[in-house]
């Protein structure tokens, strides 16, 4: 027997656990397919990932009834300030300036999949299947059906829509034989929280010859650093002693937050744009790195990502009170239409600013410098860029 579903979500990271807690508030009946099993574990508080919520991002997060555990271990951006090594410009930002409480919130990547994974096993519209591995992927005009390999079993499930959230390497991706466009950076991204001598509210993104450079303010007063390097010095920093990797971060940023004291495990990335020649099919949508991903300069990756959860839940939302199959491509079709054009201003802006200062011939280090500087001197530009970047351009569905 094949169980039944309305969608079926493959990934249950922070995108498509999101994705089904937004989809069960609509009443849907979902299923989640997670290779891992979820785990709810805080770990010590040197070794996590840090993540930079912009506005909009809140906004889903309160509409899914989650920020009130988020806030507290959330640390508010009250300014921010980019520069550029060995340079004479800076530009800052101010949530002041702006007029709002706050730029953005630093929250560690653990507690926002603690949130969403403490409500979902008890979720009556919800079946989880982890850890579980899709095997295959069939669609025909009536339904899709996906094999699953769990616990030395086989089953099969089935549903009127399938969601890929399964990540850069998406095997549903595949599946529906759907081809990426790609572009190596040759960077690698080293994440660590530091601790700092006198923190502060502001975030910093800092360029270097070998990529940029972010401290994001965390509770506890405690920096995440995101620090995109060669591939071989990546290798190097990450086995270098404690006090070793300190003196090397510090010559790198300098002394706004004071001397750095502590640092914690330090993981590393390695950094690409790729993004996928289709995000719809009937009956198939990609989403989050499954469609896009980018590299982290401006922290815009997973708040594209929660934007397009929102559209893509408004629409399924839509259709299905008007009486419209939820598979149907030209229901899918309406979400990437309303999505398509922010997508790629995010994906090319983010890979315009890694080239442009990726390059160091001495009139584009010139022409760089009087930008910032420029930048730092128009409010109305600026004010334009902070709502940009904070996702208040884009209409969220309440």
């Amino acid at each position: 027997m094949v169980n039944q579903y309305d969608i079926v979500i493959v990934g249950g990271g922070l995108v498509g656990a999101t994705l089904a807690h937004a989809l069960v508030h609509q009443g849907f009946k979902i299923a989640l397919v997670e290779k891992l099993q979820p785990n709810q574990k805080v770990t010590p508080d040197y070794d996590a990932r840090s993540i930079a919520l912009s506005s909009s991002s809140v906004h889903v997060f309160k509409q899914l009834e989650l920020w009130s555990y988020l806030q507290p271990k959330a640390h508010p951006i009250k300014n921010i300030h980019v520069s550029e090594r060995g340079g004479f410009a800076i530009t800052r930002l101010s949530a002041q300036e702006a007029g709002i409480d706050a730029l953005g919130y630093v929250v560690e990547a653990q507690y926002i999949n603690q949130a969403l994974w403490r409500d979902l096993a008890s979720t009556p519209l919800l079946t989880v299947f982890a850890p579980a591995q899709v095997t295959a992927l069939q669609i025909d005009a009536e339904q899709a059906v996906l094999s699953l390999s769990m616990e030395n079993k086989t089953l099969a499930i089935a549903a009127d829509l399938v969601i890929a959230a399964d990540g850069i390497h998406s095997f549903i991706r595949e599946q529906l034989h759907i081809g990426v466009k790609q572009r190596d950076y040759h960077q690698t991204a080293l994440v660590a929280h530091i601790t700092p001598t006198s923190p502060n509210d502001t975030a910093y993104e800092r360029f270097t010859s070998t990529g940029p450079l972010a401290l994001l303010p965390l509770t506890g007063k405690r920096y995440g650093v995101v620090w995109a390097v060669t591939p071989t010095d990546a290798a190097r920093l990450v086995e270098l002693p404690d006090a070793d990797f300190l003196a090397q971060l510090q010559e790198t940023f300098g002394t706004r937050l004071g001397r750095f004291t502590r640092v914690g495990k330090r993981q590393a990335f390695p950094l690409m744009l790729q993004q996928a020649y289709e995000q719809v099919r009937p009956r198939a949508v990609l989403i989050g790195s499954a469609s896009h991903h980018l590299h982290p300069v401006a922290g815009q990756g997973f708040n594209l990502a929660l934007r397009d959860v929102a559209l893509l839940t408004a629409t399924l939302k839509r259709a299905h009170t008007t009486g419209e199959p939820i598979g149907d491509v030209s229901v899918l079709t309406q979400y990437l239409n309303t999505r398509t054009r922010e997508q790629n201003r995010v994906l090319q802006t983010t890979d315009g600013i890694v080239r442009l200062f990726s390059n160091e011939k001495i009139h584009i280090r010139i022409i760089r410098q009087l930008g910032l500087l420029a930048f730092d001197q128009f409010g109305v530009l600026k004010h334009g860029i902070m709502r940009h970047a904070m996702g208040l351009t884009t209409q969220l569905d309440k």
